[in-house]
């Protein structure tokens, strides 16, 4: 099964920047404390 990269990421390749109401790229917020609990 072949996969598209996000359209964010398709657009940053060709030098575009993507209007904001097309979403946010989220950075991952995870917590060093929550990786801790999930060991």
């Amino acid at each position: 099964v072949k996969s598209l990269p996000a359209l964010h990421d398709v657009a940053a390749m060709a030098g575009l920047e993507l209007p904001q109401f097309l979403g946010q790229i989220k950075e991952n917020t995870v917590k060093k404390e929550e990786i801790a609990k999930l060991k």
